[in-house]
C-alpha cells in the first residue's frame, strides 16, 4: 500500500490544507470538479513525492543483487526527476466525474495544463501535431485496441537507454551461449537506439471471437535491419530443428516491398484444446511477421496475411491521431468467447456475465483516452452502460446512481 502514496502525493490537494477545492460553478460536464492552482504549493508536493519515492522505492531489498538494485534506482531517480520538473512547470491540475444518466456511462476527467512559455507547455503542444505511422494496425470490430504516439526529452531519452544498458549488463552475463548472447546483444542495441531516438509510436488491436482470433501489431524501432537478422536466424534454426512443432517461411510474399515471413505454429495433438484451436485458428497458428528500417509489425491468427497488410501500406502516410493515447476493450466479448470455449461452472457462469452485458448493446467498453489541449492535456477514463449493468445487478442498490433507474 504504501508505493500508492507516491501516486497520491502527487494530488497531495485533495487535502484542504494543500488548497485542492471543490468549485462551486463547475462546468456542467461534471457531478464533482476539483481543481488546484499549483504554483503556490509546487515546493510542498514536490518535497512530498521526493520523500513518498525515496522512503518507498530507493532502498534496498535484501533480495536483490546490487546490479538490481542500480536498475531500480536508476528507475526511481528517473521517476523523482520527471515528476518534480512537471510540478514545477504545472498551472492548473483538475479533476472532474460526471454519472452520465442519459449516456448511460461514467467519466472521470483528469487534465493538467502547463505555464505559459514552460518548456513542459511547449512540449504538450507539440503533441498535437506528432503523427503516427501505425493507424493501420486499428481493426473494425477488435475487442481490444490501443494506439499511442509520443516524443520523449532529449535528457529522458537517453536516461531509459542507460536504464536499457544496466539491464542488458545483468541480462547478457546469465546467457552461457555464445551465438544467443550475441544475438541479444543485437536486441538490446536495437531498444537502446529506439529510447535514444525519444520517439514512441504504435498500435495494436485484437478480435476476439469464438471462431475467429486475429491481432495485429506494430511499433517505431530505430532499426537499419538488425532485428530482422536476429528474426531469420531465430526462424531459421526454428525451421531447421523443429519443423514439427512449426513450419517457417522466410520472404513468403511481397508487399509494397516489404517482405512477409510466415510461421505456422501445429494444433496440439489432442483434448479440449485442440477443438478450442482448431475453431480459432484452424489447422495452424498463422504468425506473419514483417519489418521495415523504422518499424516492425506482427498479425497472428486468421486472416493474419489480410490484417497485417493495412497496417503496413498505411505506415508510408502517416496522419495525426485524433488522440496520442487510446486503449479500449469490449467486455461482453470477451465474456462471450469464454463462455464459448470453457468448460463446466466457468462456461455458464460467463454466458450469464454476457446476458447482462448484453443488455448495453454494444455499449460494453472501458476505455482510456487522452487529448491534447492548449499547453496541456486531457486524461478520461470511461465505462460504459454494460459494466454499470453488471455492477448495478451485484448491487442493486448502486442502480439509480449509476444509471438513474430505479
Amino acid at each position: 500500500m504504501r508505493r500508492f502514496n507516491i501516486l497520491f502525493s502527487v494530488f497531495l490537494a485533495l487535502s484542504p490544507g494543500f488548497g485542492f477545492s471543490c468549485l462551486g460553478d463547475e462546468p456542467d460536464d461534471y457531478d464533482q470538479y476539483y481543481q488546484i492552482h499549483v504554483p503556490p504549493f509546487a515546493d510542498m508536493i514536490i518535497d512530498r513525492v521526493r520523500g513518498d519515492i525515496k522512503r518507498d522505492i530507493m532502498k534496498k531489498k535484501d533480495s536483490e543483487s546490487d546490479a538490481e538494485y542500480a536498475i531500480r534506482k536508476r528507475i526511481a531517480e528517473n521517476m523523482r526527476d520527471t515528476l518534480t520538473s512537471a510540478i514545477r512547470e504545472l498551472d492548473h491540475v483538475r479533476l472532474g466525474l460526471q454519472l452520465d444518466h442519459p449516456q448511460k456511462r461514467i467519466y472521470l476527467d483528469l487534465s493538467a495544463t502547463a505555464i505559459e512559455h514552460a518548456d513542459l507547455a511547449r512540449r504538450l503542444n507539440e503533441v498535437r501535431q506528432l503523427k503516427t505511422s501505425f493507424a493501420g494496425t486499428q481493426q473494425a470490430d477488435a475487442t481490444l485496441a490501443a494506439h499511442w504516439v509520443g516524443r520523449a526529452s532529449k535528457q529522458k531519452a537517453q536516461a531509459a537507454a542507460q536504464i536499457f544498458r544496466l539491464i542488458r549488463e545483468i541480462d547478457l552475463k546469465k546467457i552461457d551461449d555464445a551465438a544467443v548472447r550475441d544475438l541479444a546483444g543485437v536486441v538490446f542495441d536495437v531498444l537502446e537506439s529506439t529510447a535514444e531516438s525519444s520517439r514512441f509510436d504504435g498500435g495494436l488491436s485484437l478480435v476476439l471471437k469464438a471462431d475467429h482470433v486475429t491481432l495485429v501489431a506494430g511499433g517505431f524501432v530505430a532499426d537499419d535491419g538488425r532485428l530482422e537478422g536476429v528474426f531469420r536466424q531465430v526462424a531459421g534454426y526454428v525451421r531447421d530443428n523443429h519443423a514439427d512443432a512449426a513450419k517457417v517461411e522466410l520472404d513468403a510474399e511481397q508487399f509494397e516491398d516489404v517482405s512477409l515471413h510466415h510461421v505456422a505454429l501445429s494444433a496440439p495433438a489432442e483434448g479440449a484444446d485442440r477443438k478450442n484451436f482448431l475453431r480459432m485458428f484452424g489447422d495452424d497458428l498463422d504468425i506473419v511477421v514483417a519489418f521495415q528500417p523504422e518499424a516492425v509489425f506482427v498479425a497472428a491468427g486468421k486472416d493474419a496475411t489480410t490484417a497485417i497488410k493495412p497496417a503496413i501500406q498505411q505506415s508510408a502516410a502517416p496522419v495525426v491521431p485524433e488522440s496520442p493515447l487510446e486503449f479500449s476493450v469490449a467486455l461482453k466479448p470477451i465474456a462471450d468467447f469464454i463462455a464459448e470455449t470453457g468448460q463446466g461452472p466457468e462456461a455458464g457462469f460467463t454466458s450469464m456475465i454476457s446476458g447482462i452485458l448484453g443488455r448495453a448493446e454494444g455499449r460494453d467498453r472501458i476505455l482510456l483516452r487522452a487529448t491534447s489541449v492548449d499547453r496541456g492535456i486531457v486524461i478520461r477514463g470511461e465505462m460504459e452502460q454494460g459494466l454499470l449493468e453488471l455492477m448495478s445487478t451485484v448491487l442493486p442498490e448502486l442502480r439509480k446512481p449509476l444509471l438513474g433507474q430505479e
